[in-house]
């Protein structure tokens, strides 16, 4: 029989029968007492969308005076899609996928939302979009993102953050800005060599390629501790996917001295890329932009705001939807809500209440659950009845 008393996250989550009798060979490796007590249901969530109505097209004053959005992530699961971000609190919202309506929601108190609803995407390039409804059903304001599904029934995308360093420890901060400008550093140094149309010598030009080379291998190799934040590994990874490519087109030169030269206004650009904005504008010889995302004005007057393309995470990632636990996204993603201890050892900064995790939320998911995980639950258990 199950035991109903050793569910963690919902009265109505019983434990795995395997936990009535835990082995004794799966000794915990993890201290029991980081660990919180086990996540209660969010019984205080939203548990539908608002009822939105239909209007005539909104003001122009009602149009200027929207608030700000942004689309966080968009994660498929089956035909089910579910598009998370942010903007001002109390906001009524409508999702479309490629014109076709997914849902509406609400944002919540602290300005994040997820709208849900059931599309098909095929595997390819779409466009996800989030009005801002007035209070007659009009569109306000309108965001569109790039979104490419891949194959599979479970696939996430995320936003790469704004912040320079969004989720970061000082500790990991510190590492990541250091080897970012010692990327910019090196790169200066060769592209200083035919600064005023001057010809470097051989061996000058591959001292300086070189140690570009290795900068950009250095940080193309830049790994978060796994307990990051999500929003850390998104900046990282992307951080990582441009370096790599910087250093490949780079060592894909001609290995003469004006084949380098003319190669080096390309792999600057690429570097710009990697590096982020407010570190590229040390770069020599690299002109970099920061324009605002490209706004269109249809016929009714709502803007329409192009976001920058979404990121495929190379950790899985999920987004919280309304009522969730960590107890139910272990049981969808592991197979057991027992292995809860997993997610939430990996998304611990991102946690200030394991009973009530928030809508909107992006957790990252291990590909595996802690070989402990149910150890983790079982001693807990203990505790919590002693």
């Amino acid at each position: 029989a199950q035991a109903a008393a050793a569910s963690p996250a919902t009265n109505q989550a019983p434990a795995s029968p395997a936990l009535a009798a835990p082995s004794a060979a799966s000794p915990a490796n993890t201290s029991v007492a980081a660990l919180p007590a086990p996540p209660a249901g969010s019984s205080n969530l939203a548990s539908s969308a608002p009822s939105i109505p239909v209007s005539a097209p909104a003001s122009p004053a009602a149009i200027s005076a929207a608030p700000e959005l942004r689309i966080t992530a968009v994660e498929i699961e089956g035909n089910k899609i579910f598009v998370a971000g942010n903007t001002k609190a109390g906001t009524l919202l409508r999702g479309q996928a490629d014109g076709r309506p997914i849902g509406t929601a609400q944002a919540g108190q602290d300005g994040s939302f997820v709208i849900e609803g059931a599309v098909d995407l095929a595997v390819g390039d779409h466009r996800i979009g989030v009005e801002v409804l007035g209070a007659g059903g009009q569109a306000l304001v309108r965001v569109e993102v790039p979104f490419n599904r891949p194959a599979g029934d479970q696939v996430a995308a995320v936003a790469v953050p704004q912040a320079a360093n969004n989720g970061m420890s000082a500790a990991d901060s510190g590492a990541f800005d250091k080897l970012r400008n010692e990327t910019v550093r090196a790169f200066n140094l060769l592209r200083g060599l035919y600064d005023g149309g001057r010809i470097p010598s051989a061996e000058q030009m591959t001292a300086a390629r070189s140690a570009t080379s290795i900068a950009l291998k250095s940080l193309s190799e830049y790994r978060l501790p796994a307990d990051a934040a999500a929003s850390a590994r998104v900046l990282a990874e992307t951080t990582v996917q441009n370096a790599a490519a910087a250093v490949a087109a780079l060592d894909a030169l001609p290995k003469d001295v004006a084949g380098v030269g003319a190669g080096l206004k390309r792999v600057g650009e690429m570097i710009a890329r990697a590096v982020g904005p407010t570190i590229a504008r040390e770069l020599q010889g690299v002109q970099v932009t920061t324009a605002a995302p490209m706004t269109v004005t249809d016929a009714s007057g709502t803007r329409t705001i192009q976001q920058e393309p979404l990121t495929q995470s190379e950790r899985s990632s999920v987004i919280i939807r309304r009522g969730d636990t960590l107890w139910q996204i272990s049981r969808r993603v592991y197979g057991q809500g027992v292995r809860y201890t997993t997610i939430y050892l990996a998304n611990e900064a991102q946690i200030r209440n394991p009973d009530v995790i928030q809508p909107g939320q992006i957790f990252g998911v291990p590909d595996a659950a802690l070989p402990d995980a149910e150890e983790l639950h079982r001693q807990r258990m203990i505790q919590r009845r002693s």
